[in-house]
């Protein structure tokens, strides 16, 4: 089976807000043709790690991808570059759209190149 996860450690870990360092590696599917003789990570991959962090840092592996109100991919990812994740999480309070809406940025070398706001729901086992 092929490996789309980098290795990803959470280093800080407040209530409601975390960081996390990974390494991309340079033999994972996402940089297969995207593209050709010249790999970037795609930015849906980004999304992808976010979402998995998320889901580790939270223990909830039930956390889904509902929106994305605003997402700007500032830089390119490299393969074996490796990133910081930092993560704010803030609870919805509604009842009839309950879920998080998670503020994220990713950082290259202390320089931001990407950052943006998801919305996430949790689900239960269908």
């Amino acid at each position: 089976m092929e490996n789309w996860l980098p290795e990803m450690k959470i280093t800080e870990k407040g209530k409601d807000q975390f960081l996390a360092h990974l390494i991309l590696s340079a033999d994972s599917p996402w940089f297969r043709g995207h593209f050709p003789g010249k790999p970037i990570l795609p930015a849906v991959a980004i999304i992808f790690i976010v979402l998995l962090l998320l889901r580790k840092a939270m223990k909830k592996q039930d956390l889904y991808l509902k929106a994305i109100p605003r997402s700007r991919i500032r830089g390119i990812l490299l393969p074996g570059e490796e990133i910081e994740v930092h993560c704010k999480i803030k609870e919805q309070s509604s009842e009839q759209d309950p879920g998080f809406l998670v503020t994220f940025q990713v950082n290259r070398d202390g320089q931001r190149v990407g950052d943006g706001k998801m919305e996430i729901e949790e689900r239960g086992v269908i």
